[in-house]
């Protein structure tokens, strides 16, 4: 076999500098590890509990009546009335739907503690007579359209835009009038 000078010096060099080259190439190996390392630890977390127990992705609504699985719920921050249904396992046999689809907006953002309750075919009462005041987050159409000012246009405004924390949403979201929310705010309720 005839010697080649090229290859020669190639492992000449290489022999007498073994260490060096192999340190060089140890050092390219951990430089490109480095750069991929974070692709390679990128994990998914929970959301972080706070002390109260709650959390900043979380809320909590009761949801009672007429549901397979009443009880308080945990539902997305963001989440709304129909995410709380199908949380407490949607409605059971005994649901008055009818009743139901006039009262409850399904789409209706939720709020931290919120409670809703799902009319059952035998309840006797409806949310305006169950108490002196008529409560806003539960009242038909027919209910509302009885307070002063509040014809049926506005009455389904106000079921839109449910739920309300408080009275006071109606005219902070600009629900109703500075003027009607004086005249209904003594006959109203939130909760």
């Amino acid at each position: 076999m005839e010697e080649n000078p090229v290859v020669d010096s190639i492992l000449e060099f290489t022999d007498k500098n073994k260490v060096p080259i192999l340190l060089g190439l140890g050092g390219i190996v951990f430089v490109l590890l480095g750069l991929l390392a974070p692709s390679f630890s990128k994990s998914k977390t929970l959301p972080e509990i706070t002390e109260s127990g709650s959390s900043n992705s979380f809320i909590r609504v009761d949801v009672e009546g007429a549901v397979n699985k009443p009880g308080v719920h945990r539902v997305a921050s963001d989440g709304r009335v129909e995410d709380a249904l199908r949380e407490a396992g949607g409605l059971n046999k005994e649901a008055d739907r009818e009743r139901i689809a006039e009262t409850i907006n399904l789409a209706a953002k939720l709020i931290d503690g919120q409670k809703i309750y799902f009319f059952q075919i035998n309840d006797q009462s409806s949310p305006a007579s169950s108490s002196t005041l008529i409560n806003i987050n539960l009242a038909t159409s027919k209910d509302l359209d009885t307070l002063p000012g509040i014809g049926p246009v506005t009455a389904e405004k106000i079921i839109n835009a449910r739920p309300f924390a408080s009275i006071e949403d109606l005219k902070a979201r600009k629900v109703v009038s500075n003027s009607v929310y004086e005249k209904i705010k003594d006959l109203i309720s939130a909760n």
